[in-house]
Parts: C-alpha cells; structure tokens; sequence
C-alpha cells in the first residue's frame, strides 16, 4: 500500500537529507573557494548516489567550477559520452544560469548527441537545458 499521507517511509524524505561533503562542497563554492580538483569527488559522489536530487544538486556547483577553470569544459565533453548517463545529465545541464555566457554551440552539440536517448532522464535534462538557455541568454 503507497501512503499518501504522512508518516512516509524514510526512503521519501531521504532526498532531504543531502551527504555532508555536498553540503560542503556547496558551502565552499558559494564562498568561491572550491577547487578545480573537487570535480572527481563530485563526480564519484553522483556515482555513488545515482538519483536525480543528488544528481541535480551537484550541477550548479559543478558548473561554477567550469566556469571558474575553463579546461574543465574537456571533462564535460568526456561525460556526455560516458556509459553512465547520471554524468551525461551532469554535462547537459553543467550550465543551467550561464545566460549569456552559456556555450551555444556545445550545448546544442550536447543536445543533438543524446536527442536518440530513451532515458527519461536524459531527456528531461535536454529540455530543462534548452528552456533555461531560451529563457535567459
């Protein structure tokens, strides 16, 4: 039986509940102080959390550390072709913000790479991408 009143089980609020080196990993990016090198555990964090709201909290701060070490923008091109699509929604949606400054050009390459992509996720992350270019750039 799906409960739709509380109590809920812990599995439904467990998305609240972020693992404390994201927390600290946000906390250090909103100061502007994290890493180029904090790319890899935040990646291997989306690994080990495979799910859209641990996924999706990661994208902004990994998209700050972009902005902020251009060269990174060569690991984002290694994600969108990785076997895991968890890091391909990562790299299409690594410059949710961006506005103006978003790379037109990589994301539509980005887009058009997983246009033939069956997961539901993937294909969400295309259309939340492309609709926060429209709406801001």
């Amino acid at each position: 039986m799906t409960r739709t009143a509380p109590p809920f089980r812990a599995d439904h609020v467990g998305s609240l509940l972020r693992p404390p080196e994201l927390a600290a990993a946000r906390a250090a990016n909103k100061a502007g102080t994290l890493p180029a090198d904090a790319l890899a555990p935040l990646l291997e964090m989306a690994q080990r959390k495979p799910w859209w709201d641990s996924v999706d909290s990661l994208v902004k701060t990994v998209g700050k550390l972009v902005q902020q070490t251009p060269a990174l923008v060569d690991r984002m091109d290694q994600l969108i072709v990785d076997e895991d699509f968890w890091l391909r929604r990562i790299a299409l949606l690594h410059q949710l913000g961006w506005g103006e400054a978003t790379d037109r050009k990589r994301l539509f390459r980005y887009c058009l790479q997983q246009a033939g992509e069956k997961e539901f996720f993937i294909r969400k992350a295309i259309g939340w991408a492309l609709r926060d270019y429209a709406r801001h750039a």
